[in-house]
């Protein structure tokens, strides 16, 4: 009689649920504090688009084909490996990391629903995804929303400052740099056109 569920024994994935309905019954839409421009979908800037992506295939493809392959699977063990943050070694670390993938998923969407931009694949078929192109929208890039969002909870956290300045987190340069490999690997694959992946980072607060 009186015992309570223990704290620690949540399953991250299913608790980030719970803060992601919090999350949702915030201001968040595009009435509120989030919002992108318009993808410039005009021939000349999708043609310009699809140049730098091939060109980024051709240098890169062949080499990060395992990076692609992986992080299309699993997108979290890139910062288990590199920080060594799991559910195991640091729980509420990783539970940020969780939280920011549930969040991450759920805006990125709504504005993929929002602007229902054509996938690279469509515009030019003779760019041959590395990987099985995923079944919503170009816009934006969400691989990199989420691995960014990933990455400013993880800046915070390790912050002397904390939220009042996550710039101060002396994991910054390498948190930045992962997602935003991440981001570019999703256009070396096939995937996303640069200007997903830009606006993934203006999801971001600012």
């Amino acid at each position: 009689i009186g015992a309570e569920f223990p704290e620690k024994s949540w399953d991250p994935d299913l608790r980030a649920q719970l803060v992601l309905a919090e999350f949702g019954a915030r201001g968040w839409r595009p009435d509120g504090a989030i919002t992108l421009p318009d993808p410039d979908n005009t021939p000349a800037a999708l043609a310009a688009e699809i140049d730098e992506m091939m060109a980024k295939a051709y240098l890169y493809r062949g080499a990060r084909m395992g990076e692609i392959v992986r992080q299309a699977e699993e997108l979290t063990l890139y910062w288990t490996d590199m920080m060594g943050v799991s559910a195991a070694t640091h729980p509420w670390s990783w539970q940020l990391v969780c939280i920011s993938m549930a969040v991450g998923h759920m805006v990125g969407m709504f504005f993929k629903d929002k602007f229902h931009r054509a996938r690279p694949v469509q515009v030019y078929p003779t760019i041959m995804p590395a990987v099985v192109t995923p079944p919503h929208p170009s816009y934006p890039n969400n691989h990199a929303f989420q691995s960014h969002l990933i990455s400013r909870c993880l800046m915070a956290a390790t912050s002397p400052d904390g939220l009042k300045d996550p710039e101060q987190s002396p994991w910054r340069a390498a948190l930045i740099t992962l997602a935003d490999r991440v981001g570019e690997n999703r256009e070396i694959a096939g995937l996303h056109f640069p200007s997903d992946s830009r606006a993934s980072r203006l999801l971001l607060p600012q």
